[in-house]
């Protein structure tokens, strides 16, 4: 089941980063919680309107984006900036 629906560009809201959907979350900042040991139950207490359907999205989102091969199917459901070959913005954001 893909949960790719949950993520969203709008260009006024966190520099048209890819976002979840109905907040100002980017998935950037969910994937780097994940990814430096904070739990999912620490990030759905951290960041209220969360819910684990939106930390699977981001996930899922972030693995299109940073898969070459994938690119396409990323940009085909939404989940990346259409004008950015790499789908991810400048690496300064990146790491952010």
């Amino acid at each position: 089941m893909s949960f790719l629906h949950r993520i969203t560009l709008e260009p006024g809201v966190c520099h048209g980063q890819p976002i979840i959907q109905g907040t100002r979350y980017p998935v950037t900042l969910i994937v780097d919680l994940l990814r430096a040991g904070v739990s999912a139950d620490e990030v759905l207490t951290d960041c209220p309107g969360l819910t684990r359907e939106d930390l699977v999205a981001a996930m899922m989102c972030a693995t299109l984006l940073t898969t070459p091969e994938k690119h396409r199917a990323a940009t085909e459901f939404g989940c990346g900036p259409a004008t950015d070959p790499a789908g991810i913005g400048a690496a300064s954001e990146v790491r952010r």
